[in-house]
């Protein structure tokens, strides 16, 4: 696809509801997408870190992907409900522990930093989170 496409990853269907979006259903290779006016391509990646780096590959090589978001409860946090929108201004693993050397924390990886910071277009990402898309 020639375009430059904002991917939204879920991992599951129940995790948002499509009925009132515009979306255009594309099948490639038994993968389904949704499309939104030619910006927005939409997948169900299933549960998992390497689901969604499967089908993150998958996509990448389908569409031209210049900016993804992850809707879902990201191992959940605290005090947050059901519809909730939160954007985080950094990520880190979750399941690393390589602490036997001293150089590293829990949760960081070998040569990367603890925290991954977000990147700054996080006002456009809000907006297209509350659907002003």
């Amino acid at each position: 696809m020639k375009n430059n496409y904002l991917a939204i990853v879920i991992a599951c269907d129940y995790e948002i509801d499509l009925t009132n979006i515009d979306l255009e259903k594309i099948q490639i290779n038994n993968q389904t997408y949704f499309v939104h006016k030619n910006k927005v391509v939409l997948m169900f990646c299933g549960i998992g870190k390497v689901n969604a780096a499967y089908n993150l590959g998958l996509l990448s090589k389908n569409f031209n992907i210049t900016a993804i978001i992850n809707i879902g409860s990201g191992l959940g946090i605290n005090n947050s409900n059901i519809f909730d929108v939160i954007i985080s201004t950094g990520n880190q693993y979750g399941d690393v522990d390589i602490t036997a050397d001293n150089k590293y924390e829990i949760n960081q990886m070998v040569g990367c930093p603890k925290i991954f910071k977000t990147s700054t277009k996080i006002a456009f990402w809000q907006k297209i989170m509350i659907g002003k898309w």
